[in-house]
């Protein structure tokens, strides 16, 4: 009982005066718009960190800086695929809010799920007890969204203090408690089955105010990336769940994109993909409700087409590149009135874009006149212009 009084009275005191010792410098920095970063590659994995704003990248002015974006570069190095890693950041980040969290966020576009969590009990002075109530509580939210084929992993706390300007005694008393904390928290994966105890133990720990931040991001992503590797080589394959069609459609109309004037930016992106994959024609396109709409062309008349019709309107059905290497030879296609009206278009390959929320919603795509096979170098150069033009048309959208 007496714990439970303390940690109500002075929980928050204590939470408040490590976090003005922490920040007495001045106010961190923070990364603005889509908390999401990319490693190039392929075929990429999509990994979702949850946790406290730190998983946002305090202290960096770029998400490419904080932990989503080294762990992006340094999954994609090792896999030899490509990364897409999100962060979900919320405030004052505990095992509650997580499992609120978990139960509201969309986990079938995700391959991996890395929960970062149990800072704010320490700062707190959360009660022990209560903390295994509530860790196993989000295990059990867990368990109700997701599936043994997609690895969740929650992450132990680090002795985060020994960086900081706090008391050597409030160190040490938060290093027994860390010991502690995380003891339960492996406790419960194991007991669940559910989710996996991750250990993490960084060479660098605290944030410095801009200074060394992304240094310090970097020692973390070098100290997950083993393991998230580990644990998306030995996941089952995920069946990819229909997507939303009210959703999709409710995201591309708030991108504002469609009959939309010619962008400058956009059309570069269009032809450097046309002449970087060395093909005839490249366009930009967007599937809406029952018509196929091209923002940007090259090499090829823009043409709206009624959706099903149109190969790309295939190519959102999923994530990754869609190839066709020879139309006449597909039984889907070799009758499409477009493809014979192009100057008789042999070869697709298509990569989707996205709204911010994941619904994808159109596609970048190059076409050749004569069949051909198309490499992972060509895959990964085709994603990494379809990112690219997603970024500009995220960026108006903001704007």
């Amino acid at each position: 009982m007496w714990k439970n009084v303390v940690h109500a009275l002075v929980g928050p005191l204590a939470y408040a005066w490590i976090r003005a010792r922490v920040r007495r410098e001045g106010e961190l920095a923070t990364p603005f718009g889509t908390p999401i970063s990319h490693g190039s590659g392929p075929d990429p994995d999509r990994v979702l960190v949850m946790g406290g704003p730190i998983v946002r990248g305090l202290g960096v002015v770029s998400f490419d800086l904080a932990l989503v974006g080294h762990l992006a570069r340094r999954l994609s190095s090792r896999t030899g695929r490509g990364a897409d890693v999100e962060a979900r950041s919320i405030a004052r980040f505990d095992a509650t809010l997580a499992a609120e969290s978990v139960r509201r966020e969309d986990l079938s576009r995700f391959d991996l799920v890395l929960i970062m969590m149990g800072i704010h009990e320490i700062l707190s002075m959360t009660p022990m007890s209560s903390y295994a109530r509530d860790i196993r509580a989000l295990i059990a939210a867990v368990a109700g969204v997701t599936t043994p084929s997609r690895p969740v992993l929650i992450a132990g706390v680090a002795p985060f203090m020994q960086d900081m300007n706090v008391p050597q005694f409030a160190v040490a008393w938060m290093e027994r408690r860390i010991i502690r904390q995380n003891a339960e928290t492996r406790k419960a994966c194991e007991e669940s089955g559910v989710a996996e105890y991750v250990t993490f133990a960084p060479d660098r720990l605290g944030i410095r105010f801009g200074r060394d931040a992304s240094a310090v991001y970097e020692s973390w992503a070098v100290a997950l990336v083993p393991v998230v590797e580990r644990a998306l080589a030995t996941r089952s394959p995920l069946a990819q769940a229909p997507a939303d069609e009210v959703a999709r459609q409710r995201a591309l109309d708030d991108l504002g994109v469609l009959d939309s004037a010619p962008d400058a930016a956009v059309d570069r992106i269009v032809e450097m993909a046309r002449d970087m994959l060395g093909m005839d024609a490249a366009s930009l396109n967007f599937i809406d409700h029952d018509r196929q709409w091209s923002k940007a062309s090259a090499g090829l008349d823009a043409v709206d087409l009624p959706r099903d019709e149109a190969i790309c309107n295939t190519t959102i059905q999923r994530p990754g590149v869609h190839v066709v290497e020879d139309l006449d030879a597909d039984p889907a296609y070799r009758e499409a009135s477009w493809a014979a009206a192009v100057d008789h278009v042999r070869f697709y390959a298509g990569y989707p874009l996205e709204a911010p929320g994941g619904e994808r919603v159109g596609a970048l795509c190059v076409m050749d006149r004569e069949p051909r096979q198309f490499s992972d170098d060509e895959t990964a150069t085709l994603r990494d212009l379809a990112l690219r033009a997603q970024a500009v048309l995220w960026e108006q959208r903001a704007g």
